[in-house]
């Protein structure tokens, strides 16, 4: 179905598939979905990573087009002038013409706010960076340097020139305005979505062909390998568990470019020293955001055990595939996972907290069973993604004056 009312989009962000991330997965959807209503969508992004070209063709699609810029990637982390990229940038944007820019980080933000004045486009803004305050990180760029981040980021919130902020979580919204601009105008909350067709329940997949036996206890755990996402504390909940659950298989789908070298190799050392070398397996870069699916389908739950967090879009992916979810409570995840109703919630950096909680949804049949239909209820009604590019649609419209 087409919209009636089309409209010129382009969606600026630094990184977009197949480099892999929540952000990333929003960027791809959203195209898709702006696309499939009949918009005319333009992504401007950075360019494919060489360690990712060899092996992963360019994301190109039938409902939108992709023009990547040398260096920027490089540039929205400071270590790439600017130059080059703005004129480019500027160059692209003046021969599109779009009616709106949706602007996705707070540099690619502070890029489009420089040029903004020469081009006829309204400015939508989002970031997805997840804040870390705790750790004296923000916007992600000059982390352990709160103060100076905070600076950057309530500078954007109060001189950039955007006509809207979006956010897409109440966390994000609530750190704005806490700490950055308790008098943000035009701010809006849109949830993130998933695609409950190609996140299908009803997907079969043949776990001998992944190296998995059917006797396999799946635990999906998809994060990148950095401290906060919890990964020592899930190790040691395996660990743990190996001797009551002596099936158990921790999966961890990753990416070598949004790893952390110097912590891998911890990851690594510690599965070395708990011995769990066959229970745990990591998949560095072997899965598309297109695998995904089947990589739900193959698993029996999914543990999220992070710090902090945005949201977590891997929660509606396997909410969305009636796996049962068990997460740390955070802000963002407990606005997903409600606590014995749509999943389990434990604190975070508790390994037996975790243990236990995976132990139950291995025992009770009944519990799993009722999480999984609540969940998958409420994704229907709260994160299908079709209801939130429609909401992202009437927004663009309305900020653009054509609704």
């Amino acid at each position: 179905m087409t919209s009636s009312k089309k409209i010129k989009i382009c969606i600026f962000a630094h990184s977009f598939p197949p480099i892999i991330g929540g952000a990333q997965t929003y960027q791809y959807n959203l195209a898709t979905g702006l696309g499939k209503l009949g918009h005319e969508v333009l992504v401007l992004t950075g360019e494919i990573p060489d360690s990712l070209k060899p092996k992963i063709i360019d994301y190109q699609s039938s409902y939108f087009k992709v023009v990547r810029v040398p260096l920027f990637r490089e540039a929205v982390k400071m270590k790439a002038p600017f130059r080059d990229l703005l004129m480019e940038s500027f160059t692209i944007l003046k021969k599109f013409d779009p009616d709106i820019i949706y602007s996705n980080g707070y540099i690619p933000c502070l890029l489009i706010s420089m040029i903004k004045d020469g081009l006829r486009a309204k400015h939508i803004f989002s970031y997805h960076s997840t804040p870390e305050l705790d750790v004296n990180k923000l916007v992600g760029i000059w982390s352990g340097n709160l103060d100076f981040e905070l600076s950057i980021a309530r500078f954007i919130f109060k001189k950039g020139s955007f006509n809207a902020y979006l956010a897409c979580s109440n966390n994000y919204l609530n750190t704005v305005k806490k700490n950055l601009n308790s008098k943000v105008k035009n701010a809006h909350r849109i949830y993130y979505g998933v695609d409950m067709e190609k996140f299908s329940f009803k997907l079969k997949v043949n776990r001998e062909e992944y190296g998995f036996s059917d006797r396999d206890f799946i635990v999906l755990c998809p994060v990148r390998l950095i401290e906060r996402k919890g990964i020592l504390d899930i190790l040691k909940a395996i660990y743990l568990l190996k001797k009551k659950i002596p099936n158990i298989k921790l999966l961890i789908p990753t990416s070598k470019l949004s790893t952390n070298d110097k912590f891998s190799q911890l990851v690594l050392g510690i599965i070395k020293k708990l011995k769990i070398e066959n229970n745990v397996i990591i998949k560095a870069d072997v899965f598309a955001i297109e695998d995904m699916p089947k990589v739900y389908a193959l698993s029996d739950m999914m543990v999220l055990p992070s710090y902090s967090e945005g949201l977590g879009i891997v929660l509606l992916e396997a909410m969305a595939m009636k796996k049962p979810v068990l997460a740390t409570d955070i802000p963002g995840v407990n606005e997903v996972v409600r606590h014995n109703k749509t999943g389990l919630l434990v604190p975070i950096k508790s390994s037996e907290k975790l243990a236990s909680s995976i132990k139950l949804l291995y025992e009770n049949k009944e519990l799993k069973d009722r999480l999984v239909q609540n969940a998958y209820a409420m994704i229907g009604k709260e994160f299908e993604l079709n209801k939130q590019v429609k909401k992202v649609e009437e927004l663009f419209k309305k900020v653009y004056g054509k609704n």
